[in-house]
Protein backbone atom coordinates (compact mmCIF):
# COMPACT_ATOMS: atom_id res chain seq x y z
CA UNK A 1 0.00 0.00 0.00
CA UNK A 2 2.93 2.34 0.62
CA UNK A 3 4.33 2.11 -2.92
CA UNK A 4 1.25 2.87 -4.98
CA UNK A 5 -0.23 6.26 -5.78
CA UNK A 6 -3.79 5.00 -5.33
CA UNK A 7 -5.46 3.36 -2.33
CA UNK A 8 -9.01 2.00 -2.45
CA UNK A 9 -11.17 2.64 0.62
CA UNK A 10 -14.39 0.74 1.30
CA UNK A 11 -16.87 2.78 3.36
CA UNK A 12 -19.42 0.96 5.53
CA UNK A 13 -22.23 1.70 6.05
CA UNK A 14 -23.33 3.80 3.12
CA UNK A 15 -25.74 6.64 3.75
CA UNK A 16 -24.44 7.83 7.12
CA UNK A 17 -23.38 11.49 6.69
CA UNK A 18 -20.73 11.38 9.41
CA UNK A 19 -19.22 8.14 8.09
CA UNK A 20 -19.01 9.78 4.66
CA UNK A 21 -17.46 12.82 6.35
CA UNK A 22 -14.84 10.62 8.02
CA UNK A 23 -13.81 9.30 4.61
CA UNK A 24 -13.74 12.80 3.12
CA UNK A 25 -11.49 14.03 5.94
CA UNK A 26 -9.19 11.02 5.60
CA UNK A 27 -8.92 11.57 1.85
CA UNK A 28 -8.28 15.29 2.21
CA UNK A 29 -5.56 14.96 4.89
CA UNK A 30 -3.71 12.15 3.11
CA UNK A 31 -3.77 13.86 -0.28
CA UNK A 32 -2.65 17.12 1.29
CA UNK A 33 0.46 15.42 2.67
CA UNK A 34 1.62 13.11 -0.11
CA UNK A 35 1.03 11.96 -3.68
CA UNK A 36 -1.20 9.01 -2.74
CA UNK A 37 -4.80 9.36 -3.88
CA UNK A 38 -7.67 7.73 -2.01
CA UNK A 39 -10.63 6.44 -3.99
CA UNK A 40 -13.81 4.83 -2.74
CA UNK A 41 -14.51 1.29 -3.93
CA UNK A 42 -15.64 -2.20 -2.93
CA UNK A 43 -12.24 -3.92 -2.98
CA UNK A 44 -10.93 -1.79 -0.18
CA UNK A 45 -7.35 -1.83 1.00
CA UNK A 46 -8.63 0.28 3.89
CA UNK A 47 -12.11 -0.35 5.31
CA UNK A 48 -13.99 2.26 7.33
CA UNK A 49 -16.89 0.94 9.36
CA UNK A 50 -19.06 1.05 12.47
CA UNK A 51 -19.05 -1.78 15.01
CA UNK A 52 -21.89 -1.54 17.52
CA UNK A 53 -20.06 -3.93 19.87
CA UNK A 54 -17.62 -1.12 20.68
CA UNK A 55 -18.46 1.73 23.06
CA UNK A 56 -19.86 4.64 21.04
CA UNK A 57 -16.74 6.82 21.11
CA UNK A 58 -14.22 3.97 20.97
CA UNK A 59 -12.30 2.85 17.90
CA UNK A 60 -10.31 -0.16 16.77
CA UNK A 61 -7.63 -0.46 14.09
CA UNK A 62 -6.90 -4.02 12.99
CA UNK A 63 -5.79 -6.18 10.11
CA UNK A 64 -8.71 -7.89 8.37
CA UNK A 65 -7.36 -10.25 5.75
CA UNK A 66 -5.42 -8.14 3.29
CA UNK A 67 -7.22 -4.96 4.34
CA UNK A 68 -6.66 -2.57 7.21
CA UNK A 69 -9.94 -1.94 9.03
CA UNK A 70 -10.75 1.16 11.07
CA UNK A 71 -13.94 0.72 13.11
CA UNK A 72 -15.76 3.01 15.50
CA UNK A 73 -18.48 2.23 17.99
CA UNK A 74 -20.36 5.00 16.19
CA UNK A 75 -19.67 7.29 13.26
CA UNK A 76 -18.06 9.68 15.74
CA UNK A 77 -15.85 6.89 17.09
CA UNK A 78 -14.84 6.10 13.52
CA UNK A 79 -13.75 9.70 13.08
CA UNK A 80 -11.52 9.38 16.16
CA UNK A 81 -10.06 6.18 14.71
CA UNK A 82 -9.31 7.97 11.44
CA UNK A 83 -7.46 10.58 13.51
CA UNK A 84 -5.28 7.93 15.15
CA UNK A 85 -4.56 6.33 11.76
CA UNK A 86 -3.55 9.67 10.24
CA UNK A 87 -1.26 10.59 13.15
CA UNK A 88 0.53 7.26 13.21
CA UNK A 89 0.99 6.94 9.44
CA UNK A 90 3.97 8.37 7.52
CA UNK A 91 3.92 10.44 4.35
CA UNK A 92 7.33 10.10 2.72
CA UNK A 93 6.27 10.71 -0.88
CA UNK A 94 3.42 8.21 -0.66
CA UNK A 95 1.20 7.03 2.19
CA UNK A 96 2.92 4.55 4.49
CA UNK A 97 -0.03 3.31 6.54
CA UNK A 98 0.00 3.18 10.30
CA UNK A 99 1.35 0.08 12.02
CA UNK A 100 -0.65 0.95 15.16
CA UNK A 101 -3.12 -1.79 16.08
CA UNK A 102 -5.50 -1.97 18.97
CA UNK A 103 -8.65 -0.61 20.57
CA UNK A 104 -8.93 2.73 22.33
CA UNK A 105 -11.83 4.24 24.30
CA UNK A 106 -11.99 7.64 26.01
CA UNK A 107 -12.13 8.00 29.77
CA UNK A 108 -13.47 11.57 29.83
CA UNK A 109 -17.16 12.23 29.22
CA UNK A 110 -16.70 15.82 27.99
CA UNK A 111 -13.66 16.46 25.80
CA UNK A 112 -14.43 20.03 24.98
CA UNK A 113 -12.83 23.24 23.77
CA UNK A 114 -13.90 26.79 24.60
CA UNK A 115 -13.48 29.08 21.59
CA UNK A 116 -13.10 32.60 23.03
CA UNK A 117 -14.75 34.22 20.02
CA UNK A 118 -14.26 37.88 20.91
CA UNK A 119 -11.57 40.60 20.80
CA UNK A 120 -11.64 40.19 17.00
CA UNK A 121 -9.31 37.22 17.37
CA UNK A 122 -9.12 34.31 14.91
CA UNK A 123 -12.29 32.66 16.24
CA UNK A 124 -14.16 35.92 15.83
CA UNK A 125 -13.15 36.74 12.26
CA UNK A 126 -12.35 33.39 10.62
CA UNK A 127 -14.49 32.22 7.72
CA UNK A 128 -16.88 29.32 8.15
CA UNK A 129 -14.64 27.18 5.92
CA UNK A 130 -11.63 27.83 8.17
CA UNK A 131 -13.64 27.20 11.34
CA UNK A 132 -14.99 23.91 10.00
CA UNK A 133 -11.56 22.67 8.95
CA UNK A 134 -9.95 23.53 12.26
CA UNK A 135 -12.81 21.94 14.19
CA UNK A 136 -12.33 18.82 12.05
CA UNK A 137 -8.68 18.77 13.09
CA UNK A 138 -9.65 18.90 16.77
CA UNK A 139 -12.28 16.21 16.22
CA UNK A 140 -9.53 13.91 14.95
CA UNK A 141 -7.96 14.19 18.43
CA UNK A 142 -11.19 13.21 20.21
CA UNK A 143 -13.02 16.50 20.79
CA UNK A 144 -16.74 15.98 21.40
CA UNK A 145 -17.93 19.46 22.44
CA UNK A 146 -17.36 23.08 21.42
CA UNK A 147 -18.31 26.03 23.63
CA UNK A 148 -18.81 29.59 22.38
CA UNK A 149 -19.98 32.58 24.44
CA UNK A 150 -22.64 34.97 23.20
CA UNK A 151 -21.10 38.49 23.39
CA UNK A 152 -23.94 40.37 25.11
CA UNK A 153 -21.25 42.44 26.79
CA UNK A 154 -20.40 44.05 23.43
CA UNK A 155 -23.99 44.93 22.45
CA UNK A 156 -26.19 47.86 23.33
CA UNK A 157 -29.43 45.90 22.93
CA UNK A 158 -31.17 43.50 20.55
CA UNK A 159 -31.26 46.23 17.89
CA UNK A 160 -27.49 46.74 17.93
CA UNK A 161 -26.11 46.54 14.34
CA UNK A 162 -23.60 43.92 15.53
CA UNK A 163 -26.36 41.63 16.79
CA UNK A 164 -27.09 39.81 13.52
CA UNK A 165 -23.40 38.97 12.87
CA UNK A 166 -23.01 37.80 16.47
CA UNK A 167 -25.99 35.47 16.24
CA UNK A 168 -24.79 34.14 12.91
CA UNK A 169 -21.40 33.47 14.47
CA UNK A 170 -23.11 31.39 17.17
CA UNK A 171 -25.07 29.45 14.57
CA UNK A 172 -21.91 28.94 12.50
CA UNK A 173 -20.15 27.28 15.42
CA UNK A 174 -23.25 25.26 16.22
CA UNK A 175 -23.34 23.95 12.66
CA UNK A 176 -19.63 23.13 12.78
CA UNK A 177 -20.03 21.17 16.01
CA UNK A 178 -23.18 19.28 15.08
CA UNK A 179 -21.85 18.41 11.63
CA UNK A 180 -19.05 16.49 13.35
CA UNK A 181 -21.27 14.78 15.90
CA UNK A 182 -20.15 17.14 18.68
CA UNK A 183 -22.17 18.85 21.38
CA UNK A 184 -22.63 22.60 21.10
CA UNK A 185 -22.25 24.51 24.35
CA UNK A 186 -22.94 28.11 25.27
CA UNK A 187 -24.26 30.00 28.25
CA UNK A 188 -25.88 33.05 29.72
CA UNK A 189 -25.71 34.59 33.18
CA UNK A 190 -26.61 37.94 34.74
CA UNK A 191 -24.32 40.06 32.51
CA UNK A 192 -26.55 41.90 30.09
CA UNK A 193 -26.36 44.58 27.40
CA UNK A 194 -24.46 47.86 27.58
CA UNK A 195 -27.85 49.61 27.37
CA UNK A 196 -29.28 47.86 30.43
CA UNK A 197 -31.30 50.29 32.59
CA UNK A 198 -29.11 51.65 35.37
CA UNK A 199 -31.58 50.90 38.15
CA UNK A 200 -31.33 47.15 37.40
CA UNK A 201 -27.55 46.92 37.67
CA UNK A 202 -25.92 44.73 40.31
CA UNK A 203 -23.83 45.80 43.28
CA UNK A 204 -20.13 45.40 42.33
CA UNK A 205 -18.44 42.34 43.77
CA UNK A 206 -15.62 42.53 46.29
CA UNK A 207 -12.45 41.48 44.50
CA UNK A 208 -9.49 41.95 46.87
CA UNK A 209 -7.33 39.43 44.97
CA UNK A 210 -8.11 41.06 41.60
CA UNK A 211 -9.05 37.70 40.13
CA UNK A 212 -12.84 37.70 39.89
CA UNK A 213 -13.35 40.70 37.67
CA UNK A 214 -16.25 43.14 37.44
CA UNK A 215 -16.51 43.56 33.69
CA UNK A 216 -19.75 43.97 31.83
CA UNK A 217 -23.19 45.15 32.89
CA UNK A 218 -24.48 42.61 35.42
CA UNK A 219 -28.06 42.82 36.61
CA UNK A 220 -29.17 42.00 40.14
CA UNK A 221 -31.39 38.88 39.95
CA UNK A 222 -32.76 39.52 43.45
CA UNK A 223 -34.62 42.59 42.18
CA UNK A 224 -37.89 41.30 40.71
CA UNK A 225 -37.58 43.62 37.71
CA UNK A 226 -33.94 42.61 37.26
CA UNK A 227 -34.79 38.91 37.34
CA UNK A 228 -37.56 39.45 34.78
CA UNK A 229 -35.13 41.36 32.54
CA UNK A 230 -32.56 38.53 32.66
CA UNK A 231 -35.16 35.86 31.96
CA UNK A 232 -36.67 37.79 29.04
CA UNK A 233 -33.20 38.20 27.53
CA UNK A 234 -32.48 34.49 28.00
CA UNK A 235 -35.80 33.52 26.41
CA UNK A 236 -34.99 35.64 23.35
CA UNK A 237 -31.50 34.10 23.19
CA UNK A 238 -32.90 30.56 23.33
CA UNK A 239 -35.46 31.43 20.66
CA UNK A 240 -32.72 32.76 18.38
CA UNK A 241 -30.81 29.47 18.69
CA UNK A 242 -33.83 27.17 18.66
CA UNK A 243 -33.05 25.92 15.14
CA UNK A 244 -29.36 25.45 15.91
CA UNK A 245 -29.84 23.67 19.22
CA UNK A 246 -27.94 23.86 22.50
CA UNK A 247 -26.64 20.64 24.05
CA UNK A 248 -24.75 22.03 27.05
CA UNK A 249 -25.70 25.21 28.92
CA UNK A 250 -22.77 26.54 30.95
CA UNK A 251 -23.32 29.13 33.68
CA UNK A 252 -20.56 31.49 34.85
CA UNK A 253 -20.26 33.16 38.23
CA UNK A 254 -17.32 35.52 37.78
CA UNK A 255 -15.20 37.55 35.36
CA UNK A 256 -18.41 38.75 33.74
CA UNK A 257 -21.26 38.70 36.20
CA UNK A 258 -22.10 38.62 39.89
CA UNK A 259 -23.86 40.74 42.46
CA UNK A 260 -22.82 41.69 45.98
CA UNK A 261 -26.15 42.92 47.37
CA UNK A 262 -27.35 41.47 50.67
CA UNK A 263 -29.94 39.28 48.92
CA UNK A 264 -27.40 37.77 46.46
CA UNK A 265 -24.39 37.13 48.73
CA UNK A 266 -22.58 34.84 48.89
CA UNK A 267 -22.98 35.01 45.14
CA UNK A 268 -21.75 31.55 44.17
CA UNK A 269 -24.05 29.62 46.48
CA UNK A 270 -26.95 32.07 46.59
CA UNK A 271 -27.89 34.55 43.86
CA UNK A 272 -25.87 32.79 41.16
CA UNK A 273 -27.12 29.35 42.16
CA UNK A 274 -30.79 30.35 42.07
CA UNK A 275 -30.45 32.24 38.78
CA UNK A 276 -28.57 29.37 37.11
CA UNK A 277 -31.32 26.97 38.10
CA UNK A 278 -33.99 29.29 36.67
CA UNK A 279 -32.06 29.75 33.41
CA UNK A 280 -31.62 25.99 33.06
CA UNK A 281 -35.29 25.21 33.58
CA UNK A 282 -36.22 27.87 31.03
CA UNK A 283 -33.71 26.43 28.54
CA UNK A 284 -35.33 23.01 28.84
CA UNK A 285 -38.57 24.47 27.51
CA UNK A 286 -36.67 25.00 24.24
CA UNK A 287 -34.08 22.20 24.44
CA UNK A 288 -35.54 19.37 26.56
CA UNK A 289 -32.32 17.32 26.54
CA UNK A 290 -29.94 20.17 27.38
CA UNK A 291 -27.45 19.43 30.15
CA UNK A 292 -26.40 22.13 32.61
CA UNK A 293 -22.83 22.93 33.65
CA UNK A 294 -22.21 25.14 36.69
CA UNK A 295 -18.86 26.94 36.68
CA UNK A 296 -17.27 27.50 40.08
CA UNK A 297 -14.29 29.39 38.66
CA UNK A 298 -12.92 31.71 41.39
CA UNK A 299 -15.27 30.40 44.09
CA UNK A 300 -14.14 31.39 47.60
CA UNK A 301 -11.67 33.99 46.33
CA UNK A 302 -11.74 35.37 49.02
CA UNK A 303 -13.30 32.65 51.22
CA UNK A 304 -17.06 33.19 51.59
CA UNK A 305 -18.31 29.63 52.06
CA UNK A 306 -19.36 29.30 48.42
CA UNK A 307 -18.15 25.73 47.91
CA UNK A 308 -19.79 24.42 51.06
CA UNK A 309 -22.91 26.46 50.38
CA UNK A 310 -23.15 24.96 46.89
CA UNK A 311 -22.79 21.44 48.33
CA UNK A 312 -25.56 22.15 50.83
CA UNK A 313 -27.85 23.58 48.14
CA UNK A 314 -27.38 20.61 45.81
CA UNK A 315 -27.95 18.13 48.64
CA UNK A 316 -31.36 19.72 49.20
CA UNK A 317 -32.15 20.46 45.54
CA UNK A 318 -30.72 17.70 43.29
CA UNK A 319 -31.65 16.78 39.77
CA UNK A 320 -31.41 19.95 37.69
CA UNK A 321 -27.62 20.11 37.30
CA UNK A 322 -25.38 17.73 35.33
CA UNK A 323 -21.76 18.90 35.72
CA UNK A 324 -19.58 21.04 37.98
CA UNK A 325 -16.78 22.97 36.29
CA UNK A 326 -13.87 24.17 38.42
CA UNK A 327 -10.47 25.75 37.90
CA UNK A 328 -8.26 28.63 38.97
CA UNK A 329 -5.29 30.62 37.73
CA UNK A 330 -2.71 28.43 39.47
CA UNK A 331 -3.22 25.12 41.27
CA UNK A 332 -6.52 23.29 40.96
CA UNK A 333 -9.12 24.22 43.63
CA UNK A 334 -8.82 22.01 46.68
CA UNK A 335 -12.47 21.70 47.77
CA UNK A 336 -13.64 19.17 45.14
CA UNK A 337 -10.41 17.21 45.57
CA UNK A 338 -10.36 17.12 49.38
CA UNK A 339 -14.05 17.23 50.31
CA UNK A 340 -15.76 15.96 47.15
CA UNK A 341 -17.69 17.34 44.23
CA UNK A 342 -20.95 19.03 45.29
CA UNK A 343 -23.93 16.89 44.40
CA UNK A 344 -21.60 13.99 43.52
CA UNK A 345 -21.66 15.32 39.95
CA UNK A 346 -19.06 14.76 37.21
CA UNK A 347 -16.26 17.32 37.51
CA UNK A 348 -14.81 19.29 34.57
CA UNK A 349 -11.86 21.65 34.34
CA UNK A 350 -11.21 24.93 32.52
CA UNK A 351 -7.44 25.18 32.01
CA UNK A 352 -5.80 28.39 30.83
CA UNK A 353 -3.92 27.23 27.73
CA UNK A 354 -3.50 30.52 25.85
CA UNK A 355 -2.31 33.42 27.95
CA UNK A 356 -0.26 32.00 30.81
CA UNK A 357 3.21 33.52 30.76
CA UNK A 358 2.38 35.81 27.85
CA UNK A 359 3.11 39.53 27.95
CA UNK A 360 0.97 41.51 27.78
CA UNK A 361 -1.83 39.33 29.22
CA UNK A 362 -3.84 38.38 26.18
CA UNK A 363 -0.76 38.48 23.95
CA UNK A 364 -0.24 35.59 21.62
CA UNK A 365 2.50 33.44 20.18
CA UNK A 366 3.84 29.93 20.65
CA UNK A 367 3.12 28.90 24.25
CA UNK A 368 3.73 25.16 24.70
CA UNK A 369 3.69 24.34 28.43
CA UNK A 370 3.62 20.53 28.76
CA UNK A 371 5.37 20.44 32.13
CA UNK A 372 2.95 22.99 33.65
CA UNK A 373 -0.12 21.20 32.33
CA UNK A 374 1.19 17.81 33.45
CA UNK A 375 1.78 19.15 36.99
CA UNK A 376 -1.72 20.61 37.33
CA UNK A 377 -3.33 17.63 35.61
CA UNK A 378 -1.71 15.28 38.13
CA UNK A 379 -3.46 17.17 40.95
CA UNK A 380 -6.97 16.54 39.64
CA UNK A 381 -6.94 13.78 37.00
CA UNK A 382 -8.44 11.15 39.31
CA UNK A 383 -11.51 13.34 39.82
CA UNK A 384 -12.05 14.83 36.38
CA UNK A 385 -14.44 13.68 33.65
CA UNK A 386 -13.13 16.16 31.06
CA UNK A 387 -13.28 19.88 30.56
CA UNK A 388 -13.21 22.94 28.32
CA UNK A 389 -9.74 24.48 27.86
CA UNK A 390 -9.89 28.25 27.45
CA UNK A 391 -8.53 29.10 24.00
CA UNK A 392 -7.89 32.57 22.58
CA UNK A 393 -6.78 31.35 19.17
CA UNK A 394 -5.09 28.68 17.08
CA UNK A 395 -1.55 29.57 18.13
CA UNK A 396 -1.66 27.20 21.13
CA UNK A 397 -2.70 24.15 19.13
CA UNK A 398 -0.28 21.86 20.98
CA UNK A 399 -1.74 22.89 24.34
CA UNK A 400 -5.19 21.94 23.11
CA UNK A 401 -3.96 18.51 22.08
CA UNK A 402 -2.30 17.93 25.44
CA UNK A 403 -5.56 18.53 27.29
CA UNK A 404 -7.70 16.59 24.81
CA UNK A 405 -5.47 13.56 25.13
CA UNK A 406 -5.42 13.85 28.93
CA UNK A 407 -9.21 13.67 28.73
CA UNK A 408 -8.96 10.63 26.48
CA UNK A 409 -6.43 8.71 28.63
CA UNK A 410 -5.77 10.33 31.99
CA UNK A 411 -2.45 8.58 32.70
CA UNK A 412 -0.85 9.29 29.34
CA UNK A 413 2.37 11.32 29.86
CA UNK A 414 2.44 14.78 28.33
CA UNK A 415 5.66 14.12 26.44
CA UNK A 416 4.16 11.06 24.72
CA UNK A 417 1.42 13.35 23.44
CA UNK A 418 3.99 15.92 22.31
CA UNK A 419 5.84 13.23 20.35
CA UNK A 420 2.69 12.06 18.55
CA UNK A 421 1.76 15.66 17.76
CA UNK A 422 5.24 16.52 16.48
CA UNK A 423 5.43 13.40 14.33
CA UNK A 424 2.13 14.19 12.63
CA UNK A 425 2.43 17.96 12.30
CA UNK A 426 6.13 18.01 11.40
CA UNK A 427 7.94 14.67 10.92
CA UNK A 428 8.94 11.51 12.81
CA UNK A 429 12.47 12.93 12.97
CA UNK A 430 11.17 16.01 14.77
CA UNK A 431 9.43 13.76 17.28
CA UNK A 432 12.70 12.09 18.30
CA UNK A 433 12.93 14.19 21.45
CA UNK A 434 13.60 11.62 24.16
CA UNK A 435 16.98 13.17 24.90
CA UNK A 436 15.34 16.32 26.29
CA UNK A 437 12.48 14.76 28.19
CA UNK A 438 12.22 16.33 31.66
Amino acid sequence: MGTTNEVVVRVEPQGDPLVARAFAILKDRVEHRCSTRLVEGDAGQIVLGVDGALPADAFRIEQSGSALRISGGSARGLLYGVGKFLRTSHYDGTLQPSSWRGTSAPQGLVRGMYYASHFFNWYHVASEEEIVRYTEDLALWGTNAIMVAFPLINMKDWDDPNMAPALEMMRRYGRAAHGLGMQFATGINNTMFQGTPQHLLATPLPDPTHRRGNSGFPVCPSKPEGHAFIMATARRFYEELSDTGIDLLCHWAYDEGGCACAECLPWGSNGYYKLSRDLTLLAREFFPEVKAVLSTWMFDTPPEGEWQGLADKLAADPGWLDYILADAHEDYPRYPLDVGVPGGLPLLNFPEISMWGMYPWGGYGASPLPARFQRIWNQCKDRLQGGFPYSEGIFEDLNKILMLQFYWQSDRPAMDIVEEYASYEFSPETAAISSWRP
